[in-house]
């Protein structure tokens, strides 16, 4: 019974936020997170991305290392930079002109992780800053900067009861972005807010899976600009 409650909350939400949204795309993703010892890991993000009503795509890769904050069992600082490449066409009847836009971003951030009350729920958060660098076919390169902040729950159900470290989970978590594109007359402060929630199952020590349904509101614009995001995750920690 719950988890036919589960479910049927779970499709509710998800056709009724869908619905409103104006344009889609989907979000390839791997997590690579490598222990080097105690204090240090490095964590690679290698991503692709399909715009569905755009004819645009993105590849991008990131890696940053992570060190806990004050011997902290919950607070980890991390420190690192990526590559964005946007790819769009612009005229559909010429196949083989685009447009692109390449970024070099650097990183700071602040993450945390706290178990709560009840079992097997934890909120985690996060605060990042980035310093951004694009350059564009059209020669139209700058510089930007922009802060965000990120707030989620992760349930392990416990209906679930795996052996040798599987698990099944649930999260639900919202991100809001603010920064500056500094050459161009574009909006500044509030940019986006990202509204996601989602399953996941790991499958042991070292992989993990997940689904998340990602609503992204632009907030640059006098009109509201909904986005479905669709994102499969593969995780390994090694």
């Amino acid at each position: 019974m719950r988890i036919q409650l589960f479910l049927y909350t779970s499709l509710f939400l998800f056709f009724s936020v869908t619905a409103s949204a104006q344009t889609s795309r989907i979000w390839l993703r791997h997590f690579d997170r490598h222990t080097v010892s105690p204090r240090l890991s490095f964590n690679t993000d290698y991503a692709y991305v399909n715009y569905f009503d755009k004819h645009q795509k993105r590849f991008q890769i990131r890696t940053k290392a992570v060190t806990p904050l004050f011997n902290s069992k919950s607070l980890t600082v991390g420190v690192g930079g990526g590559f964005w490449k946007d790819w769009k066409q612009p005229v559909e009847s010429i196949r083989d002109q685009f447009e692109w836009v390449n970024e070099v971003r650097l990183n700071q951030d602040l993450t945390g992780k706290h178990p709560l009350g009840l079992s097997g729920l934890k909120v985690s958060y996060r605060l990042r800053f980035e310093e951004r660098y694009f350059w564009r076919s059209d020669a139209s390169n700058d510089t930007g900067a922009r802060v965000r902040y990120l707030a989620g729950f992760n349930y392990e159900l416990p209906w679930f009861n795996f052996q040798k470290g599987k698990k099944v989970f649930v999260m639900v978590a919202n991100e809001i972005f603010s920064g500056k594109v500094f050459n161009r007359q574009e909006h500044t402060g509030f940019e986006t807010n990202r509204f996601s929630f989602g399953t996941g199952y790991v499958i042991g020590a070292h992989w993990q899976i997940d689904f998340t349904y990602i609503l992204e509101d632009n907030l640059k614009y006098s009109y509201r600009l909904y986005e479905n995001v669709y994102q499969f995750v593969v995780r390994s920690r090694f």
